[in-house]
Formats: structure tokens, sequence, C-alpha cells
């Protein structure tokens, strides 16, 4: 284990390395380094969520966007195009899944093409009509979906709401390993909640703003998964 690692908002555990994501957004690895699974890309930052899988990880950026990095024999570092607005994320044995704030899952890697027949079971082909999807998580060989009737809509109270020439700004009590997200209406009668970026929580109190945030009336929502 490195010496003086500190301020960890999240672990991950992979076949033989580790993951920690640190309150700065940027993460350590260490463990079993045989395809580079313990080696943090260079520059990766804004990290809000980790993954590990067998031989490699994921980390979710704060912009809804996923990295993958380590073992690519089954192409789970080959991160589908397109792929964003993502709000979670987990790793098997050799693929990848990615939750999107639809509730729809995304999943890549090992399952379905590969040669090796003992790895193909299905485990990343979505079930058809998958939705309302709040948590997502990877076995070896098979993947859970834990479903809810509504959007994960956090029900705590915020605290220190204030508005100054930075946009708007209030502090949630946040937990460690859970990722969350401001949303905004200008009038309650719009179809769709504008996106802010995704934040770690800290196990503490987290502070949430909108920068776009101006004199008019706005009205919010925080999400949690």
């Amino acid at each position: 284990m490195p010496t003086n690692l500190a301020n960890v908002v999240a672990i991950a555990a992979g076949g033989w390395h580790c993951l920690a994501l640190k309150s700065d957004g940027t993460a350590t690895g260490w463990g079993r380094d045989n395809h580079n699974q313990a080696d943090i890309p260079p520059g990766l930052s804004n990290i809000v969520a980790i993954a590990a899988g067998g031989v490699h990880n994921m980390a979710l950026l704060g912009n809804g966007m996923v990295r993958v990095w380590g073992d690519n024999t089954y192409q789970q570092t080959n991160v589908p195009a397109g792929l964003s607005n993502v709000v979670a994320i987990a790793a098997g044995g050799w693929r990848c899944l990615a939750l999107k704030a639809d509730g729809t899952v995304v999943a890549w890697g090992a399952g379905t093409t590969n040669s090796n027949t003992n790895l193909v079971f299905g485990q990343n082909v979505v079930p058809m009509g998958l939705t309302n999807v709040a948590q997502i998580a990877g076995g070896w060989y098979h993947s859970l979906a834990l479903v809810e009737s509504g959007s994960p809509v956090v029900g705590v109270q915020l605290t220190n709401p204030i508005l100054d020439t930075s946009g708007f700004h209030m502090m949630l009590p946040t937990r460690s390993g859970r990722v969350y997200r401001l949303e905004y209406k200008n009038s309650l009668t719009d179809s769709n909640w504008t996106a802010l970026p995704l934040v770690a929580g800290v196990a503490g109190t987290q502070e949430l703003s909108d920068p776009t945030a101006a004199g008019a009336a706005r009205f919010y929502r925080v999400r949690q998964w």
C-alpha cells in the first residue's frame, strides 16, 4: 500500500490490484501491474467514481465521460464511441458497465464475440427493455442492475444556499463512494432538467454549485447514484 495515502473517498479492488479515489479527483493504484492496471494514466483528473475489473480499471469523470485502462484482451478499454452522460460505472472480470442518467445501461468487453468460450455467457448483453436502473454491479461472469420506480432524487435538507456573483451554491451531506449531481429548471413547466457536473461524495458535507445561475428564479434538485 502506498505510504501517506490520505483523503480517500472511494476504493475498488481488482483481481490482484487496488484503487483509491482521493478527494482532489485523482486516483492511486497499487498491486500487480502486468497490464499497467496499477498505473494511473498521466493527467487523469476530475474523477468522481472508480471501478476495478480483473486486470483493468474504470474512471468516471465529472463531465459524465468514462476512461478505461489496463488489459484490453477483450476490448474492455475501448469505450463505445459517443458514450456520455454516465452517472455510475462497474467492472466485471473482463468487461465494463456504464449507467446513464436516463436509467439505461451500456456494456462492453468479454461476453459475446470472444474466441475464449469460457468467457462467453452473454454477460455484456443488456436485456431488452431494461430501464429505470439506479445501480449496477459486475461479477466475474454476470452483471446486476437495481431497478427503481423513479428518479434517484436525494431527499435531504440542503443548507447554506447562497446566490452571489459566482452563481448559486449550497451544501449537502454526502456519502463516500456515491456520486451526486445538481440539476435545475427555469420553470416547473419545463419538461427536462439541466444537469451540472457530477461531484463525488466525501463522507461529510460537500458543496454543489451552479455557476450559470443569475437573479431569475430557478428550481433545483439533487440526484445520487
